[in-house]
């Protein structure tokens, strides 16, 4: 059975130049654990990440899965994951952005009826989305994006010019 977790570099920094050329590697990877509602990230420093020596192992390419259009906020994976409380919200925009624009994935955090549903975003190829989405960060907003499942976490790839301001909601 494989497990999943997020990684995130340190400060308001994502893991992108941390995993650069890794992808199908074998890795042991080391620091501190972040938890929220059944979601474990990783923080990881600097010198976290070690290759090791093994058969390497096909990623996960998740199945296509249907267009939905979902009402939520753009928050950062980081913060909202559990290293602020509450991590989401006006108070928390600042920092959001901030985080976002060091890298670290952004997720659109949903209500649901048995509490929050959160779902990680990407651009409509699978990418990064970079500071496209910064204007909408702790807003209402809807999002319209094809859904894939990729080991258990649920990724809407969306178009950023897509996304609109919900006024009054």
């Amino acid at each position: 059975a494989s497990v999943r977790f997020d990684l995130v570099g340190e400060g308001k920094f994502g893991a992108a130049d941390l995993v650069a050329g890794l992808e199908g590697r074998a890795a042991r990877v080391t620091g501190t654990l972040i938890y929220r509602d059944g979601r474990t990230l990783i923080e990881v420093p600097a010198d976290g990440i070690e290759v090791i020596e093994a058969e390497p192992q096909a990623l996960p390419a998740g199945e296509p899965g249907t267009t939905l259009t979902v009402r939520g906020e753009i928050v950062d994976s980081k913060c909202f994951g559990g290293v602020m409380n509450p991590g989401q919200g006006k108070p928390h925009k600042a920092c959001a952005i901030r985080c976002l624009s060091g890298g670290i994935p952004p997720v659109l955090v949903t209500p649901a009826r048995d509490g929050l549903e959160a779902y990680l975003l990407v651009g409509p190829t699978g990418g990064p989305l970079g500071g496209a989405i910064l204007e909408f960060v702790a807003e209402p907003v809807e999002v319209s994006g094809e859904v894939t499942d990729h080991d258990g976490v649920a990724v809407l790839a969306i178009d950023p010019t897509g996304i609109r301001r919900l006024d009054g909601d």
